[in-house]
């Protein structure tokens, strides 16, 4: 049996007949003994020849073969390299845990109404008209928190301890506001030393309410006013310190982008002393606010 290539096809010569047909205004023949090619340029083959199939008929399936010997089996390829071991995480509970007796008891829940967030204390000087009040303390958190409960009381709790107190400074733009409390607070220092990329970095809060909560991450990039970190914050960790590893707060958990992943933005303690602070010129508040 013949072949023949046509626009890229072979067609096998057969008796066969598919569209190379006289009902499709075409026909090619082809010789039973000579298997030459004719377009005969009517409806109809010459005698002696037959019309070429054009199709994709299939011809009659010959008999099946017998399978080949099978080869022998490759040899095992070399082993990698072991790869490093992983930290069994020793290191990071030993952090925590030197981190959680340093901010623990500076870490305060607030509560406005129905919204619940963080705060910490922070080393102010009252002054005597303040401490006539009664006041014994200062307590940071984000304004967003404490917005609906501006120049009144408002709950300042840790561990079920009430330290009552009255919201008497804020900034709305720079998010930031001071809580004067009846009760003493424990405080944190800010950081002396601006934080790099890559330095670990832990969030303390109080998310949804769950009192104490930390979260582990590193500081991914450093904007004008806040430190971005990957460190999981969420709905409740607003007003709560993000702490380098020797417990001083480099930043004030804040906001993230909606849908973003790892991208939380802690507000640099320089923020303090916008509005809400007279700042000196050597308060360790400024030492890298910008």
């Amino acid at each position: 049996m013949g072949a023949i290539l046509f626009s890229g096809s072979a067609f096998a010569i057969s008796n066969y007949v598919s569209d190379n047909t006289a009902a499709n205004g075409y026909l090619l023949c082809a010789n039973k003994t000579t298997k030459a090619v004719t377009f005969p340029n009517k409806l109809s083959c010459p005698s002696g020849t037959i019309p070429l199939d054009l199709g994709a008929v299939t011809g009659v399936e010959g008999p099946e073969g017998e399978m080949g010997p099978q080869g022998f089996p490759g040899s095992v390829g070399a082993q990698g390299p072991v790869g490093p071991k992983g930290e069994d995480g020793t290191n990071t509970k030993a952090l925590i845990d030197s981190l959680g007796k340093i901010v623990d008891p500076a870490l305060y829940l607030i509560t406005c109404g129905t919204s619940i967030g963080s705060g910490f204390g922070i080393l102010v000087t009252l002054s005597a008209d303040s401490k006539a009040k009664g006041y014994l303390g200062v307590v940071a958190t984000n304004y967003h928190v404490v917005k609906n409960c501006l120049g009144t009381s408002i709950s300042v709790t840790q561990n079920n301890r009430n330290l009552g107190g009255i919201v008497r400074n804020w900034d709305s733009i720079n998010d930031v506001a001071l809580i004067y409390t009846i009760g003493t607070v424990s405080t944190l220092a800010p950081a002396q030393t601006k934080p790099s990329r890559g330095d670990t970095v832990v969030a303390f809060g109080n998310p949804y309410g769950l009192e104490g909560s930390v979260s582990i991450g590193i500081v991914s990039n450093i904007d004008s006013d806040s430190v971005v970190t990957d460190a999981a914050v969420d709905s409740g960790n607003s007003g709560g310190p993000l702490v380098n590893n020797a417990g001083q707060f480099v930043g004030m958990n804040t906001w993230g982008w909606v849908g973003a992943q790892g991208s939380s933005h802690a507000l640099t303690p320089g923020n303090f002393c916008r509005e809400i602070l007279v700042c000196p010129v050597t308060s360790s508040f400024l030492t890298w606010s910008r």
